[in-house]
């Protein structure tokens, strides 16, 4: 089986830092491709008979799928000659909000396909939001049903009530996750750019 933790290290030498969340996403791919045996791949799939809905990357012959999400706070530095200015992505709800929909995609890609067995869904960034344990008070949040620090995604993650519906728009439906996971974050790269030059990385494993 796929050992992400391999990949996100091995990753982590070669590119410590993305453009967008595309270029993530093309990296690791092309990265597994390349250390396991050049193993198929496949970027953008559609798991499912009916809807639109894809899946980041698809391992078939690992019988995995991964699910990517890159929110980033603004940075400007310069790796390997190669200069990268990071934009500001402030909307920490909706993103919790998405990276957990990501987790009940792939348990339902497990459930519904016999040729998956394992998916993981990963979160980098370099905004410290998403792993520093929150500030007093974090329960009355609007999505503090989606944190990813400190409590355990299971069961029904929905809006508080007091959640604006201009900002939740699109993203309304409680999530329901059969399993249970407890956010585990890791360092991934560090630059020497002051603010927002550290990045961590979550990643959720789904299935066996």
């Amino acid at each position: 089986m796929l050992d992400i933790d391999d990949v996100m290290k091995g990753l982590a030498g070669r590119r410590p830092i993305f453009h967008s969340e595309n270029d993530f996403q093309i990296a690791m791919e092309e990265f597994i491709h390349e250390t396991n045996s050049g193993c198929e791949t496949s970027l953008e799939f559609n798991p499912f008979a009916k809807g639109n809905s894809r899946i980041d990357i698809w391992i078939p012959s690992e019988r995995t799928a991964i699910e990517l999400k890159y929110p980033t706070q603004r940075l400007n530095t310069t790796h390997n000659g190669r200069r990268f200015a990071l934009k500001e992505h402030s909307a920490q709800d909706t993103q919790r909000y998405d990276f957990v929909r990501d987790i009940s995609r792939l348990e339902r890609m497990i459930a519904e396909r016999s040729d998956t067995d394992c998916g993981f869904a990963v979160l980098l960034t370099n905004d410290a939001s998403y792993w520093n344990p929150p500030a007093p008070g974090w329960q009355s949040t609007q999505d503090a049903a989606f944190r990813l620090h400190g409590i355990k995604l299971t069961g029904t993650r929905a809006w508080s009530p007091n959640a604006g519906t201009g900002s939740i728009k699109g993203r309304e439906a409680p999530i329901v996750l059969n399993g249970s996971y407890n956010p585990d974050w890791r360092n991934y790269s560090k630059f020497e750019d002051g603010r927002h030059s550290r990045f961590c990385y979550l990643a959720v494993q789904v299935g066996k």
